[in-house]
């Protein structure tokens, strides 16, 4: 079965802002056509959307935050928990030190008991796990100090997007890594080698974890990881909230300084080791640009440099997210500054401390700190990227009318640095020529000029003012203006009666009407609209006078012609009475004559018969 991604687009509520590539650090979101809108793509449109490439996203959550539309989602695992709930499994959560500062609770230990509430079998803190594996660091540390060559500086990898971002994208930087696994998986493998048989779930404010959860070098210590957000949602599906939760306390060993490790300088505290970061020892490097900095320096080193021009250096704590943890992107949204969520867990860590120092007597002993296998491996992931050849760049940029050096603005609007590095991605299949918006805001100006420059109807647009901000030649010709006259900041007033102009742009409406100019000979028919936010309006005038003199012509011959067929039918008619009047008398005439012929002829019959 198929895995799904760590984080979708939605298509539907995309709207290929690239606000996402231009935020991704690395450059893992490809702009493709939108497989679920293919009526645009038939009507002749092109409905892009962002779609995360799995290969080169190193889960750090950006596009999520910047996202205006939300069309970004993580992959939900609650469901899976659900069912092992459900069939009787034995879970145990492993609850992420940074929740202290989640949710803004007056008592964070509410979100262990609602973890009870769900239905998990035990609650311990991935704190210990940030214990175990600050132990490790310090006899790693040591280790180093005896190498050959002299000790290089250590990188931790407890964040999981750090990981990920040396091995997609600076591969020559793992070199550096330690070989300590990061306490998610560390109290992951202390739980499973303490509870046979369990599943282990971490809940905490990464979305990465997700996928380190599932890497096959440490697959098996965590069986889900769930964000904060889902822990949300979950509970509301299930009719529970935080604020009405019981406070419990946490199951197992329960580590005093390991809670500290979501923030910027933590790992430090928490292996005992010098918090002095000006003492050119210690290095604590936290937000995805210093990051990438140093590991762009580290990777720039030759294969067997040990220092890299950063001699002196031991460890460096590597945090994806500016400040630490507290600033994951799965926390929850409240408007919650990471400066004041570091404070609610530094307030946390100090309260708990002042009361276990109070507990005395019976029961009241620390637990031990359990064991575990604390070493991992890593691996080169960085995707093969075949770069075009300099005649292909050359050839995808004249394509977005780029043919010269002055010609690339370098905007980054597209979400990429340099029209060159687009360049590049168009031919890997990353973007398209379309993401060009200097290009395609040219085009469309272009095209809009040259159809209203060469419109036989005269075009005006006028500010709020009622002073001309343009007018094409159609309406220079028709009101007699000079092709070449200056008409930009002239009152519409002093060219032709501005008394509609005001009406629309008092009224913010459309008025359609037939206008004479008397003067100018000249007879239009007229739409003046009103162009909302702009604040301006638009006249745009069709000449009606050549038209209007036709129908004259039209009319005139009409009724000569009218009156010439009224004439004849006169005459007609003169002629048709006096023929009648003719044919009358004539009639009379013939009758009376073969009256006497037939009465001449029965005489004549009678008297011959009357002889024989």
């Amino acid at each position: 079965m198929a895995v799904v991604p760590i984080i979708t687009t939605i298509e539907a509520k995309c709207k290929d802002c690239y606000k996402c590539v231009r935020a991704c650090p690395v450059k893992a979101i490809r702009i493709r056509l939108a497989e679920s809108r293919p009526e645009t793509a038939t009507a002749g449109g092109r409905a892009l959307h962002a779609e995360v490439v799995k290969e080169r996203c190193i889960l750090d959550g950006e596009c999520l935050r910047v996202c205006p539309q939300k069309a970004k989602k993580v992959r939900p695992d609650a469901h899976r928990v659900r069912k092992w709930l459900e069939a009787g499994e034995t879970v145990v959560a492993s609850l992420a030190p940074s929740f202290a500062a989640a949710f803004g609770l007056d008592e964070p230990l509410r979100v262990v008991g609602a973890l009870r509430a769900l239905g998990f079998a035990a609650v311990e803190q991935t704190a210990v796990g940030a214990e175990l594996v600050s132990l490790a660091l310090r006899r790693e540390l040591g280790d180093e100090d005896g190498a050959p060559g002299g000790p290089r500086p250590l990188i931790t990898t407890s964040c999981s997007v750090v990981v990920n971002l040396m091995e997609t994208t600076y591969p020559a930087a793992v070199r550096y890594a330690s070989t300590v696994v990061s306490p998610m998986i560390a109290h992951g493998r202390a739980l499973k080698r303490s509870r046979p048989g369990v599943r282990v779930v971490f809940v905490g404010p990464c979305v990465a974890k997700k996928d380190e959860a599932e890497r096959p070098e440490v697959a098996g210590a965590v069986d889900a990881a769930l964000t904060f957000e889902e822990l949300s949602d979950w509970l509301v599906e299930e009719g529970l909230g935080l604020p009405g939760a019981d406070p419990s306390e946490f199951d197992g060993y329960w580590p005093e300084v390991a809670p500290l490790f979501p923030v910027e300088g933590g790992a430090f505290r928490t292996a005992a080791l010098p918090t002095d970061l000006l003492s050119g020892r210690w290095l604590a490097v936290s937000g995805m640009e210093s990051c990438r900095e140093l590991l762009a320096a580290l990777s720039a080193a030759a294969p067997d440099s040990r220092a890299s021009g950063l001699e002196g250096i031991r460890l460096v704590e590597m945090l994806a997210c500016r400040g630490g943890c507290v600033a994951g992107p799965a926390m929850p949204e409240d408007g919650t500054s990471p400066a004041v969520r570091r404070q609610r867990l530094l307030g946390f860590v100090e309260t708990r401390r002042r009361e276990r120092a109070g507990r005395s007597g019976p029961g009241t002993g620390r637990p031990e700190l359990p064991d575990a296998d604390l070493h991992r491996t890593y691996r080169d992931r960085c995707p093969p990227r075949e770069g075009p050849t300099e005649a292909e760049i050359r050839e995808i940029l004249a394509r977005i009318g780029k043919t010269g050096p002055e010609d690339e603005l370098n905007c980054g609007v597209c979400g990429y640095a340099t029209c060159r590095d687009k360049a590049v991605a168009v031919h890997q299949g990353m973007a398209e020529l379309d993401m060009c918006m200097p290009h395609m805001r040219e085009m469309a100006e272009s095209v809009s000029n040259l159809v209203i420059a060469s419109s036989p109807f005269g075009v005006v647009a006028v500010d709020r003012d009622l002073r001309i901000l343009d007018a094409n030649g159609a309406f220079r010709a028709m009101f007699r203006m000079g092709h070449d006259e200056d008409l930009s900041g002239r009152p519409i007033g002093e060219i032709i009666d501005d008394a509609t102009f005001r009406a629309v742009l008092r009224d913010r409406t459309t008025v359609e009407t037939e206008a004479a100019y008397p003067d100018r000979g000249l007879l239009t028919q007229q739409t003046i609209f009103h162009l909302g936010k702009r604040d301006a309006v638009v006249g745009i005038f069709i000449d009606h006078t050549a038209a209007a003199s036709q129908r004259q012509q039209l009319e005139e011959l009409r009724s000569e012609t009218v009156g010439r067929a009224r004439e004849v039918i006169s005459k007609q008619m003169k002629v048709a009475q006096e023929i009648a009047g003719l044919l009358g008398e004539t009639t009379a005439e013939t009758k009376v004559i073969l009256t006497r012929l037939i009465d001449f002829m029965q005489k004549e019959g009678a008297a011959t018969g009357g002889q024989g």
